[in-house]
């Protein structure tokens, strides 16, 4: 095995850790959220989540973000150094502290609120600086590749946070108990790394200690810093600034526009929530997991770039075909009619998309922060990438990219949010996702946006008709049997597997907790295993296999699908998956045919 694969390996393992590691206990908080709907209300959790939560995130973002790419990135500088750098998170947090909280608490709450919300903006500053005190070891952890220390100290944390928020609000249901529990929260996470990092049986003695981990001159160089390492902390924290933007622009617009009221916030953040359930739990992950595989082979970044970027779309892909149909029934499990809204049997995605009558429509904004996943997955991804391999005059032009799109997406943001509300924030994240990757790694995935729109329009009901019951009868008793079944007159598209558990969801769909038609279960087990059948062409299908597939269907799709392999071919158009065999093009188009 090449020691690119085994680094490619072990990178992909931390990063699965890593998205474990948030994924689980993020569950927890998760399911707890919806709990805090009904005990808080949306007002409450808008102050709390919008607020005062994005107070938080800035002031960990300016003040760490930068040097964590900076310490892991640069190879050549000392470990001595790389150390050093990751102590300057004291004095750049509390600046930012001091420089943020004051700015926070000049907003305009309920006056019996103003007291509390005051105290509590400076409680979260407090937060954030004692959760970078596990900088050190993050680094530590980051670049030894050991994923323990991190994992467990960042799940503690968010499932303690979650827990005593719950008790918070059954307690003492206001902004300040929260923001004690914020406290606790982030002390714990501190203290948990640094007690498992220095526990660790298999740690170099060197590094047993705590003072081993103080800032100290480095003996070789006689000095505290590398100036190159700071020279690229210096553009890394200029992007970080264009990049906090357009990550965070339509929250700092939320919160300083007026465009919403505190409780259309709480509504808002928490449809979001649910949709940035993927971007946040598995796409964030695997950004920093895949970012340090990319600093350590550089040489070999690009041939690897095209299989990481496959692997987070297909896992957006999953997130879109299903969560697209079922929007409104997940709302409701979620948070109640309270969060969902009223059924509305009659809407779709695209009347809505198309003839938007209700901008603020939980159902609808859930679906548009589903399309945005698409974007992430492949957006992170090629940020990761870039910033590895870009030099430091790279780096520099391209914040003058950054800048011209933080610019538009303010504009965007601020312009579509008056006009459209929480719909029209959507939309200018959705625009400017889109339009940030850089085009010439996306030439090559036409497949992937093929599929991805396949499943978006087969997910909507105005395409998709009832499945014939009396050819349902006559299937069902067939067993784990492959079946392909093609309604020309209805357009129906149906690609199943194992019939028999159908039935299932059919019973589950007839239940008043699930007030959909019975075609969005149908469509969500065929859209997986279009999935699966589509985007592993390779790994699923022999060429024999497929040729004993192509006898069995009618002359006329086997036309259509040696016309599209004659497009590749001859007209050098790339079409679905044309790489690494010919076949592959007639397996995915045949697929789309049926």
């Amino acid at each position: 095995m090449s020691k690119s694969s085994s680094n490619l390996g072990q990178s992909a393992q931390f990063a699965f850790l890593s998205s474990l590691s948030v994924i689980f206990p993020r569950i927890v908080s998760f399911c707890l959220r919806g709990t805090l709907v009904r005990l808080a209300g949306l007002e409450l959790l808008g102050l709390l989540f919008v607020r005062l939560e994005l107070l938080s995130t800035t002031i960990l973002f300016f003040s760490r973000e930068s040097i964590r790419r900076a310490s892991v990135g640069e190879t050549s500088s000392s470990f001595r150094h790389s150390i050093n750098l990751t102590w300057l998170f004291l004095p750049i947090g509390v600046l930012t502290s001091f420089i943020c909280v004051p700015f926070w608490t000049t907003l305009t709450v309920k006056e019996e609120l103003q007291s509390d919300y005051t105290i509590s903006c400076w409680l979260i500053g407090l937060s954030a600086i004692l959760q970078m005190f596990e900088e050190p070891v993050y680094f530590l952890s980051s670049k030894e590749l050991r994923p323990k220390p991190k994992i467990v100290s960042e799940a503690s944390m968010l499932v303690f946070r979650a827990f005593a928020y719950v008790l918070a609000a059954i307690v003492r249901p206001n902004i300040l108990s929260f923001a004690f529990a914020h406290v606790l929260s982030s002390v714990l996470c501190s203290f948990i790394h640094y007690y498992l990092w220095i526990t660790d049986p298999d740690l170099p003695k060197e590094l047993r200690s705590p003072k081993d981990l103080l800032p100290a001159k480095c003996v070789r160089s006689n000095s505290f810093f590398d100036e190159k390492q700071m020279s690229r902390m210096g553009s890394f924290y200029v992007q970080g600034v264009f990049k906090n933007i357009l990550t965070q622009a339509e929250r700092y617009v939320v919160t300083f526009f007026d465009v919403m009221s505190l409780s259309q916030q709480g509504l808002w953040d928490t449809v979001t929530s649910i949709g940035a359930l993927f971007p946040r739990f598995v796409f964030k992950p695997l950004e920093e997991g895949f970012h340090l595989h990319f600093c350590q082979n550089k040489n070999d970044a690009d041939k690897d770039l095209t299989v990481i970027l496959k692997l987070s779309i297909i896992i957006g892909l999953f997130a879109v075909a299903i969560g697209i149909p079922q929007a409104w029934s997940i709302l409701f499990v979620y948070g109640g009619e309270q969060v969902s809204g009223e059924y509305d049997p009659s809407g779709s995605f695209f009347l809505r998309l198309f003839g938007v009558q209700d901008f603020t429509n939980s159902a609808y904004i859930l679906q548009l922060c589903l399309v945005n996943t698409m974007a992430c997955a492949m957006n992170g991804i090629l940020e990761a990438y870039m910033f590895a391999v870009m030099t430091t005059e790279e780096l520099n032009r391209h914040n003058s990219t950054l800048l011209i799109f933080s610019l538009l997406f303010i504009f965007g943001t601020v312009t579509l949010g008056k006009m459209f509300l929480a719909s029209g924030l959507l939309y200018a994240q959705i625009l400017n996702m889109l339009l940030r990757p850089g085009l010439s790694k996306i030439k090559d995935l036409f497949d992937f946006w093929f599929l991805f729109f396949l499943c978006f329009f087969l997910s909507q009901k105005e395409f998709y008709t009832a499945v014939d019951s009396q050819r349902f009868e006559k299937t069902r008793h067939r067993g784990f049997q492959f079946s392909i079944r093609v309604h020309l007159p209805a357009q129906h598209f149906s690609f199943s597997v194992f019939h028999p558990f159908l039935l299932i969801f059919r019973s589950l769909t007839s239940s008043p907790y699930f007030p959909t038609q019975n075609y969005q279960f149908f469509f969500i087990l065929d859209s997986v295993q279009l999935l699966l059948f589509s985007a592993l062409p390779q790994v699923c299908f022999s060429k024999k296999m497929f040729l004993h597939f192509c006898l069995q269907w009618e002359w006329y799709k086997v036309c259509l699908s040696i016309f599209a392999f004659l497009w590749v071919k001859i007209i050098k158009i790339p079409l679905f998956f044309s790489i690494n065999s010919k076949f592959s093009v007639l397996q995915m188009t045949s697929c789309f045919l049926l």
